[in-house]
Formats: structure tokens, C-alpha cells, sequence
């Protein structure tokens, strides 16, 4: 079962996020609050929260207390494998009939889940070298418990159908600034890649990459002209993976700066660019 989870300790978030999820996510808020979205509604964790995060989803989170952060957090990541596994050996059946769109479940302060989780400490640390077998029994406690928590769990954990083909142009002007690779652009709606590229086409009259570029840099000078947002606030907001590089995109496109820009706005020029 080597590779089908693993136990991981988040880092202390010190700005906003946004991350892919192609597995089941299982996130103990050990320290702090946390602030997540999915699919556009906001919601607020605190410590001793247990959330289940449904796989094949976006989700967004930033610290309550941006300044001082003290998020601490352990996750869980549960993949196909393990579940069809888990599955099998327990002859659990689900309910064909039912379809599950919760994108996440709230196990808010439970003690017996936190007791069990809060067990799975030693397993976070590598020097202690637990073997896969050892890891795979206490995950199967959990998953256990999760089940007997909520009767209605195993539709949603054992779902293992595929995305659907979903409106390409809606979820592309909705999720521009997500750096993503294209490939998981194509999974999110339901496509194979060579798919997603002859659609997008159609649609935009233009490659992913090279419209993704210019959507973000449209956005970009938007935030930098009008609301004067220097370039370090906003670069990775908007899907830039450094600084260096957005400012080199936007000086190509625009024929100006970042810095130039607001600096003219500063000293009064309000002509275009």
C-alpha cells in the first residue's frame, strides 16, 4: 500500500493559498484558526476541527490572524487505491442511487475522533521509521471511525467516478489566477488534455497558456493602476510563481513597469499606458 496516504504536518500559512485537491483530505486543526473557501463560500475552522475535504476540488485558505500566525495543522491524504481497498476487504456497499455533493465534512470537537487521530503523532515523525503496514492499521482505525460517526460517509469517501465534462468557459473565467499546470485545468473539467486544448480554442481562439498569461497581466494592471497595488501583493494571487518573472510578463506587455506605472499615478499622470 506504499504511497496510497501519508501523514504530513502543514507549515504555519503566511499568506492566502490556493491548492488543487486530487485526493480526499483529511485536516486536524491542531493550533489556531483557518479561514477556507470552496467553490466560492467561506468558512471559518478553529483548533480541535476535523475536516474532510472531497477530492477534485479547489479550495482557498488564509490565517485568521495574518500577523502573528499560529495555524499548526496535521493532514491525512487518502487516495483511490487505499479506498478501493478499504472497500473491498471490509465489503462495504454503497448506495448507487445516492449522489454526495458536500465538497467537505465537519467533524467539529469530536473526542473520540481527536483522541484517535492525536495518536497518529509518532507516525509524523521520520526517525522513527514506521513501516507502511503499521500506517495502513491506523488508518484504517480512522477510517473506521469516520464511518461510524456518519452513516452516510461511504458514499462520499468511496466515490470513485471521474469528473464530468463541465462548462469550459465558466470555470476558466472563475479560476484564471490559480496556478495550476494545464493538465490539471483539463482533470477539473472533465477533459483529456487534447480535449481540453481543442475546446478552449474554440472557445477563447487561443492556446491555455498564452491566455492565462494575458488574463492574469489584464488583472494585474487593473490591481496596480487602479487600486495601486504594489507588484510583491499581488503576483501570487494571480498565478505568478515569482516576481522577477511577473515583472519581466508585464514590462513585455504593457511597455512599462509595475513600478513605473505607479509611480506616474502617484505624481499625478492619468493617461493611459
Amino acid at each position: 500500500m506504499r504511497g496510497s496516504f501519508f501523514f504530513k504536518r502543514n507549515e504555519q500559512v503566511f499568506q492566502s493559498d490556493e491548492i488543487y485537491l486530487s485526493e480526499h483530505r483529511l485536516l486536524i486543526i491542531v493550533k489556531g484558526s483557518i479561514e477556507m473557501s470552496f467553490d466560492n463560500q467561506t468558512h471559518i475552522f478553529t483548533e480541535g476541527d476535523v475536516i474532510l475535504c472531497k477530492k477534485n476540488q479547489l479550495i482557498r485558505y488564509l490565517p485568521i490572524d495574518n500577523c502573528t500566525p499560529s495555524y499548526n495543522a496535521i493532514s491525512i491524504y487518502l487516495n483511490q487505491d487505499y479506498l478501493k481497498a478499504y472497500l473491498g476487504k471490509n465489503k462495504i456497499v454503497t448506495d448507487s442511487c445516492m449522489i454526495e455533493r458536500r465538497k467537505f465534512i465537519l467533524f467539529r470537537k469530536n473526542s473520540l475522533l481527536l483522541s484517535l487521530i492525536g495518536s497518529t503523532m509518532p507516525y509524523l515523525d521520520a526517525s522513527l521509521r514506521i513501516s507502511a503496514k503499521l500506517k495502513e492499521i491506523k488508518l484504517d482505525e480512522i477510517v473506521a471511525m469516520l464511518l461510524q460517526t456518519d452513516s452516510n460517509l461511504k458514499n462520499f469517501l468511496f466515490d470513485f467516478d471521474e469528473n464530468g465534462k463541465i462548462n469550459l468557459e465558466e470555470f476558466m473565467l472563475k479560476n484564471f489566477m490559480v496556478n495550476l499546470p494545464i493538465e490539471k485545468f483539463a482533470v477539473m473539467t472533465g477533459r483529456s488534455i487534447a480535449t481540453f486544448k481543442r475546446d478552449f480554442y474554440k472557445i477563447f481562439q487561443c492556446t491555455p497558456q498564452k491566455w492565462l498569461v494575458q488574463k492574469r497581466l489584464e488583472t494585474a494592471y487593473y490591481l496596480i493602476s487602479v487600486k495601486r497595488l504594489r507588484p510583491s501583493e499581488i503576483y501570487l494571487n494571480i498565478g505568478f510563481e515569482s516576481l522577477s518573472h511577473f515583472s519581466i510578463s508585464f514590462r513585455k506587455a504593457f511597455g512599462r513597469s509595475p513600478s513605473k506605472i505607479l509611480k506616474a499615478i502617484a505624481l499625478g499622470f492619468l493617461c493611459d499606458f
